[in-house]
Parts: structure tokens; C-alpha cells; sequence
């Protein structure tokens, strides 16, 4: 079953479909995941963080434009005119996000990811090989950050 986001956005479908979600500052477009689980572990070393709930806390709450927040419910894509849901593939792995930011162990899809500790989702078990960083985060607005680009091909048009 894939993991299903929803974000909000000012931009038409149109705009979204030439580059998909970008974080906001260009130096971190084009993210592979080795670079953005690199970022992940320097943000950690930097705060010298204790616990999953502070990392998840702090990339939730000191998001500048690093990075693309979205929402495992619907009712969290309630910023911007327009509504998109963002479908991982069938293919997204899910790992353990270990305190010092690296990948652990893989783990079982459980469907709906929201309300976990942070994890990883990757495609491939070598992340040098992978598509894609998501780190899911519990937060009262169930957000999954994603540290490198959304590609176009997985955003629909809700509203």
C-alpha cells in the first residue's frame, strides 16, 4: 500500500507539474538522499539532540525552506488555493530513523505511516541508490518532510 501526502499550494497544476515540490532555497533543490540524510545527521550533531521526539520536534518547528512539509491527512494540506495528494510508489521502503540520523533497520509497512516515530522512507536499501527522503514525524499536524524534491509524477489535483 503507498504512503499517501497532501499539501497545500497557491501554485496551479500547471507550475506544479514542471518541477514537482521544491524546498523553497535553491541550494537544496536537486537533494540526492545520501546528501539530505547527511543534512539530517549534521542538523542533529549541531543541536547535539537526546531524543527522536526533539528531532522531529525541531525539523517540524525550524523548517526554513530546506526542505518540503507535507501532511499525512487531508485536513493538513490547508494552506494555498489549490489541495494535491502526493502518492510514494508501490516500491517505498520504510526504515528506522536511528538518534544520530542514519538509516536502521528496515521495517514493515504499516500503511498509514502517521503518529510513528520519525522514519525513513527510501526506495532501495542503499540510499545512494534510493529516490527519495522522507522523514515522518509525530506532530499534531501528522507532517512528513521530505529532504529532497517530490517529482511531479506522484502529485495529483485534489481541489
Amino acid at each position: 500500500m503507498p504512503s499517501i501526502y497532501y499539501r497545500g499550494d497557491n501554485r496551479a497544476i500547471g507550475d506544479i507539474q514542471k518541477t514537482g515540490f521544491q524546498p523553497q532555497i535553491e541550494s537544496c533543490r536537486g537533494r540526492t538522499p545520501v546528501q539530505a540524510i547527511a543534512y539530517i545527521q549534521k542538523i542533529i550533531k549541531d543541536n547535539n539532540f537526546k531524543s527522536l521526539a526533539d528531532i522531529g520536534a525541531y525539523i517540524i518547528s525550524n523548517s526554513k525552506g530546506d526542505s518540503v512539509s507535507t501532511s499525512c491527512v487531508l485536513d493538513g494540506a490547508s494552506y494555498g488555493k489549490y489541495k494535491y495528494q502526493i502518492t510514494a510508489p508501490q516500491n517505498a521502503l520504510y526504515f528506522e530513523f536511528k538518534l544520530d540520523g542514519s538509516v536502521g533497520t528496515q521495517q514493515p509497512d504499516q500503511g498509514n505511516m502517521f503518529g510513528r516515530k520519525p522514519y525513513y522512507i527510501l526506495t532501495n536499501v542503499n540510499p545512494a541508490l534510493s529516490l527519495y527522503v522522507i522523514v515522518g514525524t509525530r506532530t499534531a499536524t501528522q507532517e512528513a518532510t521530505f529532504f529532497t524534491d517530490i517529482p511531479s509524477g506522484w502529485i495529483t489535483l485534489l481541489s
